[in-house]
């Protein structure tokens, strides 16, 4: 797996979450302006481009030096500290020591080109290794930017172990970024923000977070969850916000108290599978894919074969690992209608 270290904002690559450092991992909706993998991981052409222009900055510095030197000097002088010049020459400007200070800015900032043409996606990783810091961590995950897509085995592999890894994180934050009140806080009637139309803000439990595929497994795989809403301040923990969760989503209270993931075995195939009820995905697979972890079982990814087909390996596999054939059930019960069965 890919981390993406918070000091350099560059992604260092681990074997499996087992051995990898303490890590933060972020659960939130893919929206504008997402930092992707390329917008993090420079190609070798960009790194020896950059290593260039790195180089070429420091000789027109070193230039700059000795051209406000060399006035009164005679050229054999000149000459002597333009050869004395060099990284380690007590000669130059370069040379100077610099206060821990800013020693320390020196290294937290590392900018990568997209960060301009993508502020708004560089604005949500940023608050989140923000947070991640002030708990003590080092390093993050996050699906835009720490897998290769574009690598179909990285991709496979990644979908397959994303439940793993978010139940191996140290911290799960949920981003719920069109969430405005507070989870106790029914008016939801206000002076009018400048983002939001007809003056209403919005209530967590309505938030678009809980509408989608994939955040049902970041719901309940991670030991607790931590909710922040959109000005990144905290909401409450999913083990302190159980009642509100369970109206919410349908999971049984039990799983959402913290390391409520050992009671899951408790549960039914069919039970599980309600908590999917009209969940939406923007690749239709992935509403087969999405649910790989709640059941323990892997298979290839294999995008382009529509959602019937990735459902029908999904359910194939689940009844070759399960005893319990629920499955079978599941339009029998009393739950909302879901299309893609």
């Amino acid at each position: 797996m890919r981390l993406l270290n918070i000091k350099t904002l560059k992604l260092e690559w681990f074997h499996n979450a087992d051995v990898a450092p303490s890590y933060a991992i972020l659960s939130h909706r893919w929206e504008d302006e997402e930092v992707l993998f390329e917008d993090v991981e420079e190609k070798p052409e960009a790194q020896k481009l950059r290593s260039l222009q790195r180089k070429l900055e420091e000789t027109e510095r070193r230039l700059d030096a000795l051209s406000r030197k060399i006035e009164g000097k005679s050229q054999t002088d000149a000459l002597f500290d333009l050869l004395s010049v060099g990284p380690g020459s007590a000669n130059t400007e370069s040379s100077v020591q610099r206060s821990p200070d800013t020693v320390k800015s020196a290294t937290v900032t590392h900018v990568h080109e997209s960060q301009a043409a993508k502020p708004k996606g560089w604005a949500k990783v940023l608050a989140f290794c923000k947070i991640a810091e002030q708990f003590g961590i080092s390093y993050v995950w996050i699906d835009t930017c720490c897998i290769d897509k574009n690598s179909s085995t990285e991709l496979s592999e990644s979908l397959n172990s994303m439940f793993a890894w978010y139940r191996c994180a140290t911290l799960c934050i949920a981003y719920l970024s069109d969430a405005d009140t507070n989870w106790w806080d029914d008016d939801s009637y206000r002076l009018l923000p400048p983002h939001l139309p007809s003056g209403k803000l919005r209530h967590p439990r309505s938030s678009d977070w809980f509408t989608r595929g994939w955040t049902l497994q970041e719901l309940i795989a991670p030991k607790d969850v931590w909710f922040y809403k959109r000005n990144w301040t905290l909401l409450g923990i999913r083990s302190e916000l159980v009642d509100e969760l369970h109206k919410t989503t349908g999971v049984q209270k039990e799983i959402l108290q913290k390391d409520g993931l050992e009671h899951l075995h408790t549960l039914s195939v069919a039970a599980r599978m309600s908590w999917a009820a009209n969940r939406k995905t923007t690749r239709p697979e992935d509403l087969a894919y999405s649910l790989l972890g709640l059941f323990g079982v892997n298979m290839p990814i294999l995008y382009g074969e529509g959602e019937q087909n990735a459902f029908f390996r999904l359910q194939v596999m689940i009844f070759q690992s399960f005893s319990d054939h629920s499955i079978f059930a599941w339009k029998a019960l009393s739950l909302p209608p879901v299309s893609w069965l």
